[in-house]
């Protein structure tokens, strides 16, 4: 009897004991995964902030440009035109991102007869410097494009346009503008813009883990520099059939300009993946940085199966 019950006592401590290093080697194996997983994320958010405030450096430097052109024109008394097309040349030329600088003055604003006055200085393919009046026209109306009805107002700050094709240059861009005033009104607006290509170029260069990778989405709402070509600048990403990719556009168009980077989990990309979403500054555009969890399941296995075995 005295032994039955040493017995059942020291089984009872076996017993307890398995349990207990069974809860333990759960929870530390729990936390171990949490602590790699929340690694991944915080790396991966700050990889998008960091490639966010590269973009919106360059970005910076052309909405520069644009209120310098302003304020150039505006402080003249007098319009001296090739005056000013050596100036719109040479901010044209000093960066590889802008590749077109155009002067819109309000119908029947500039001196002279003309009602339409709108000369337009770009890159041609050679990366040459070409000027065109093709724009001057009743028929283009540039009076109707949000740059110019947003900075028409005279509120002494640039303003980003949404992305556009230009059937002219035959470039896809996205348009700073500025007011130019004389004697206190607002007579027309500058604008200096980027080329899509070369923003395209840098984001499909940025390289998340092994098969991650990072994209733009506009103010409206429209992929740029998607893995997918045929998804770029077409529907908006908020209003996808698919209901994942719906899921995350309404995400991403949640992050307000000049906001917080926002870390969420989506199937949205092919795979259950970590997505953080930096705002591009107050232009509009926001850099979502995807990594799929498949790229670092093994790492996390693997400090699992480490934390099993030292327990």
């Amino acid at each position: 009897m005295k032994r039955s019950l040493k017995t059942t006592f020291l089984v009872s401590i076996v017993v307890l004991s398995v349990i207990l290093l069974g809860i333990l080697t759960f929870f530390n194996t729990r936390n171990d995964s949490t602590s790699m997983e929340t690694g991944v994320v915080n790396t991966l958010q700050e990889k998008a902030a960091y490639d966010a405030d590269v973009v919106e450096k360059r970005m910076t430097n052309v909405a520069g440009r644009s209120e310098s052109l302003g304020r150039i024109i505006s402080a003249m008394p007098n319009y001296d035109i090739e005056l000013l097309y050596t100036y719109m040349r040479s901010f044209v030329a000093a960066d590889p991102i802008i590749c077109g600088s155009g002067l819109w003055f309000a119908p029947n604003a500039y001196p002279g007869d003309e009602k339409w006055f709108g000369p337009y200085i770009f890159k041609d393919d050679s990366n040459k410097l070409e000027l065109t009046m093709d724009y001057s026209n009743e028929e283009y109306n540039y009076p109707q494009f949000a740059w110019y009805v947003e900075s028409i107002k005279g509120a002494e700050q640039v303003f980003w346009d949404e992305p556009a094709y230009d059937p002219v240059t035959k470039t896809s861009m996205m348009t700073s503008s500025y007011p130019i005033k004389h004697n206190g009104a607002t007579v027309g607006v500058i604008t200096v813009d980027i080329g899509l290509q070369e923003l395209e170029d840098y984001v499909r260069e940025i390289k998340i883990g092994e098969h991650g990778f990072a994209f733009l989405v506009t103010q409206s709402g429209l992929m740029v520099a998607y893995k997918d070509d045929n998804m770029n600048m077409k529907d908006k990403i908020q209003d996808s059939a698919d209901k994942n990719m719906a899921a995350i556009g309404k995400e991403i168009m949640a992050v307000a300009p000049g906001g917080e980077v926002k870390n969420v989990e989506s199937e949205a990309f092919g795979e259950d993946s970590y997505v953080s979403i930096a705002p591009i500054g107050a232009s509009g555009l926001k850099l979502v940085a995807v990594a799929p969890k498949a790229d670092y399941s093994g790492a996390i296995t693997q400090a699992m199966l480490h934390c099993q075995s030292t327990t």
